[in-house]
Order: C-alpha cells, then sequence, then structure tokens
C-alpha cells in the first residue's frame, strides 16, 4: 500500500495478492469528492473491475460502475445512489 498527498489531495494504491488472487486499486480524494479510478479483482481467467466517485457534500449521490468478466461471460454494471 502506498499513500500519497498534502492537507487538499490524497492518492491510495493497494495491491494485494496470494499468488492466485489478485486486487489493486487506486483512490484519490481531492477535496470532498474521492474517487476510486480503479478496482480490479481477479482469479485465473476471471476478473471484477469497477470504478466509484462519492462527493460527501449532503444529497451528493454515491455513483459507480462495475463489470465482471470470465472467458465467456462479460456483464456490466451501473449503479447510481441518491442520498
Amino acid at each position: 500500500m502506498k499513500i500519497s498527498g498534502g492537507k487538499f489531495a490524497q492518492q491510495a494504491v493497494l495491491a494485494l495478492s496470494d499468488g492466485t488472487l489478485h486486487l489493486d486499486a487506486h483512490l484519490a480524494k481531492a477535496g470532498k469528492v474521492i474517487t476510486m479510478d480503479n478496482l480490479r479483482l481477479s482469479r485465473g481467467q476471471a476478473a471484477f473491475t469497477g470504478q466509484a466517485s462519492w462527493n460527501s457534500t449532503v444529497g451528493a449521490p454515491l455513483t459507480s460502475t462495475a463489470s465482471y468478466t470470465t472467458s465467456t461471460f462479460r456483464h456490466f454494471c451501473t449503479l447510481r445512489v441518491p442520498t
């Protein structure tokens, strides 16, 4: 895990693996907005990827997009949750 930034903007990179299962994520915070612009969870040929954005201002929605892929199947999902 690597964390960098200052008072107004921070970034974090997370990379975990046990040899078969892999998790990679990149998160950033700027002002009141937190974004996860790269998430990948994989095992063999299967992978779950996604991104999300959350504005901590009251009433702002959480928005995320994800896809799941295997060697023969790919599914996309978009989620928008009002707060």
